[in-house]
């Protein structure tokens, strides 16, 4: 017979939890309040200034949740007293203070604010992972105290969302049938105070008393290990293989890897590094030898991946300069080289090493010159004065506000890193060049820098005499706009294609903002196709409406489109209506090289007209590929 829990022993329970993590539940309950309270008074409402104050006080109370818990923890941990524990406590909670104090109103809820607030919370969560084992070398009870937080969470999140899915089914029942009217922000509220109190409520019940009892405690579940071996490993291993092959390609072609590689490869480490940790007390056991093999190798095989990684992020930066983003892939990188590196020659293989040296890099790089936004700031801003300096813009320390002309990509560039440090709250980085108050500038729209940056930048750059705001799109907003597309008899542009002589055949598709610079070397859009090994992409090149197709960064032909589409639009758009049928044996164009030979057979194509002539064009196609030589 099922014993269930009385409601004396529920609520003693309740009591224990609440004397245990006092500030944690006073956390729980007062962030949720000003949830609740935020919702009510419109949270999306940037005038209202109680709104801005809840949104603190509840960033603080979700930040306060792990702080004071990792808190309570320590205490338990080192047998303190109460007024040690009351101590410890005490300067967690002036942490917390001191933090609401750092976020002045709603034009900081920027990229920085909002990036610092998740390192800050990714560092709490892991304060509690290793906190009851700061000192003492207790590996296997930390392995299981966490182990413990983790089943504890998932039960917790299945009793919450079940728990709520009924709530939800009565309040609409309530509403439906006894006419009960229940506004749609209830149903948010309850799922606010199901989260922020019951959840945290019923996790910290949970959460193991007498973590030094745990060291001996060698429980392991079955279904984790299988999970682990049969599941997380082998997915891991076959996307590092994919990784290695993509590697070994790039190698070969001679071409630069995809940006999103490096995530790529930070993502699978870790969840390489993951797996491991969740089969770590199996590692010495008879049967699973095979686990501190595998275990060495593939800490070996990260190095590879790594290089790869600086390989695909260098270019990126020695181009582009560092941003935010690009300093936490070169840390992680940098964090994955020395674990791996502490793995394969440290017999300890002290996994709390992964939790603390996380939480140390997520402080860190919150704050000071030598932070994410320190970083970027100098480097964005030393990119910036470059351009300006080698244009005139920028002269012995001072801007010349006078009328510049500069090239397209080169405006583009300047507006992109001005919005940048305007987003990171950077903004003083610039401001010693100008006479004045950059502020002042744009006081109409200074409650939210984030969301008006783009028009902030464009007043800066005004103001320094090159274009404003957003110069592509208000350029191709102010001309005409032609458009051309393959001709057909039937309700459907398909048709088909004669392949005959050609060697590969691939489909293409541009965008119009791809194609607003004429320099294919800082084109920052561009369209790409595959012919057999080659990857061949078509960039801007030299002149408005002229492209080159280039293979390993040489091109190797080129087509103008102006003048094609100038002799298009006067023969077929009778009527200037500024569109025209194409017939499908006339709406292709061939680019020839010395190697390589191109036909574009087309079915749409957007360009602007300005002065007769056309250009800033877009299109999609099809392109066939012929090769007029070997190439070895």
């Amino acid at each position: 017979m099922i014993k269930l829990p009385s409601v004396q022993s529920a609520s003693s329970q309740l009591i224990a939890t609440i004397k245990r993590f006092p500030l944690t539940v006073i956390s729980a309950v007062f962030g949720t309040l000003c949830l609740v309270l935020l919702v009510h008074n419109h949270w999306y409402d940037y005038d209202n200034h109680s709104a801005g104050t809840l949104a603190r006080l509840a960033m603080c109370c979700e930040l306060g949740l792990c702080t004071f818990m990792a808190a309570s923890l320590f205490s338990e941990s080192k047998g303190y007293g109460l007024v040690n524990k009351i101590a410890v406590q005490g300067i967690m909670l002036v942490l917390v203070v001191a933090y609401y104090f750092s976020i002045n109103h709603y034009e900081s809820f920027g990229v920085s604010t909002l990036t610092r607030y998740s390192l800050y919370i990714i560092a709490s969560h892991l304060m509690v992972a290793f906190s009851p084992f700061l000192v003492k070398n207790q590996v296997n009870g930390f392995w299981q105290f966490n182990r413990a937080l983790f089943l504890r969470f998932l039960l917790s999140f299945l009793y919450t969302v079940v728990l709520y899915l009924g709530i939800c089914l009565a309040m609409w029942l309530l509403d439906d049938l006894l006419h009960v009217h229940i506004g749609n922000n209830y149903y948010i509220y309850a799922w606010f105070c199901m989260t922020g109190v019951f959840n945290t409520l019923f996790f910290l019940s949970g959460v193991p008393n007498n973590v030094h009892e745990l060291e001996a405690d060698n429980t392991y579940l079955k279904g984790l290990k299988g999970f682990t071996q049969f599941v997380m490993l082998p997915l891991v291993t076959g996307f590092m293989l994919i990784l290695y092959a993509y590697s070994l390609r790039i190698i070969i072609i001679g071409s630069l890897p995809k940006g999103y590689v490096s995530y790529l490869v930070i993502t699978f480490s870790g969840l390489g590094v993951l797996s491991l940790l969740l089969i770590y007390p199996l590692r010495n056991s008879d049967e699973n030898k095979w686990i501190k093999i595998f275990s060495k190798w593939f800490y070996i095989a990260l190095y590879p991946l790594v290089v790869l990684l600086a390989f695909s992020i260098y270019h990126r930066v020695h181009q582009y300069g560092i941003t935010a983003d690009r300093y936490f892939i070169v840390v992680l990188a940098l964090w994955l080289m020395c674990i791996a590196s502490y793995f394969l020659m440290s017999n300890k293989e002290n996994i709390k090493l992964i939790p603390i040296s996380l939480c140390a890099i997520a402080l860190l790089a919150s704050f000071g010159p030598w932070g994410a936004f320190g970083v970027a700031a100098r480097s964005q801003t030393n990119q910036l004065e470059k351009m300006l300096v080698a244009n005139k813009v920028l002269v012995k320390g001072v801007i010349d506000t006078n009328r510049h002309d500069v090239n397209d990509s080169i405006n583009r560039r300047v507006e992109s890193i001005i919005e940048y440090l305007i987003k990171i709250e950077s903004l003083d980085m610039i401001q010693p060049w100008f006479k004045i108050n950059l502020d002042s500038l744009d006081k109409q729209e200074n409650n939210d820098r984030y969301y008006y940056a783009y028009g902030e930048a464009g007043n800066i750059m005004k103001h320094m005499g090159l274009p404003g705001y957003d110069y592509g799109v208000s350029s191709y907003n102010s001309n005409r706009h032609i458009s051309f597309s393959r001709a057909s008899r039937g309700s459907y542009t398909s048709y088909s294609l004669n392949v005959a002589g050609y060697n590969y055949y691939s489909t293409i598709t541009s965008d119009r903002s791809a194609y607003s610079t004429h320099d294919e070397d800082t084109a920052y859009g561009y369209t790409c196709f595959m012919a057999g090994v080659d990857s061949f992409s078509i960039v801007p090149y030299k002149q408005a409406g002229k492209f080159g197709i280039k293979l390993k960064g040489e091109i190797v032909a080129t087509f103008d489109m102006e003048p094609v589409l100038t002799k298009w639009k006067a023969k077929y758009d009778e009527n200037n209506y500024d569109y025209a049928d194409i017939p499908g044996d006339e709406f292709n164009i061939k680019a020839e090289g010395s190697k390589y030979e191109f036909q574009l057979n087309f079915t749409r194509i957007d360009g602007s007209v300005k002065d007769d002539k056309i250009f800033n064009v877009s299109f999609e196609g099809d392109v066939l590929t012929r090769l007029r030589q070997v190439v070895y």
